[in-house]
Parts: C-alpha cells; sequence; structure tokens
C-alpha cells in the first residue's frame, strides 16, 4: 500500500478538516491520497480567511490502464469539489 501526506506550517494555517482515500489500482491493488483544508491565517480577503484545499496522491502509472488512473483523478477532484464546497457553506 501507498502512504501520502499533507505537510504545512502551523505558525500559517489552520486545519479545518482531512480525508484519507482508498483509490482502487485494479488487481487487488490500491493507491492513497490524502486531502485537506487549510485555513490560512496570515491572509484575509474581505475579511475572511484564505482557505485552501490540497491534495496529495499516488496514483497508478500503466500505461496499459489509463482507463483506471482516470478514474482515480475523477474520485480525487470529486472529493476535493465536495470539500471546497463545504469550506464555501461555512462561510
Amino acid at each position: 500500500t501507498d502512504g501520502c501526506g499533507v505537510f504545512y506550517s502551523t505558525a500559517r494555517y489552520t486545519l479545518v478538516t482531512s480525508d484519507a482515500l482508498v483509490l482502487d489500482a485494479g488487481a487487488g491493488k490500491v493507491n492513497a491520497c490524502a486531502v485537506a483544508v487549510l485555513d490560512d491565517t496570515t491572509t484575509a480577503v474581505g475579511g475572511r480567511a484564505v482557505t485552501l484545499v490540497v491534495a496529495s496522491a499516488h496514483l497508478l502509472f500503466n500505461p496499459k490502464r489509463e482507463d483506471l488512473r482516470a478514474r482515480q483523478i475523477a474520485v480525487v477532484a470529486r472529493r476535493v469539489r465536495e470539500l471546497a464546497g463545504d469550506a464555501a457553506a461555512r462561510g
């Protein structure tokens, strides 16, 4: 199995939430993804902290299985969109 991480400066960012994803790599194998939502405590726009959604992933590399890699990317992108929407909703 793979491991991924998101590392950040606690002096600048506050962790809002995080998620770990297990990505199907076919043939019973898996890849990993870490997603984090961070508030930048040093930068504000309109009185609100700037929020970042960061993802770090190990994706399948197999030229014969680009379909699986595309599916992995879609799973990661969907989760990033969900977390970004949640962050926007909290205002």
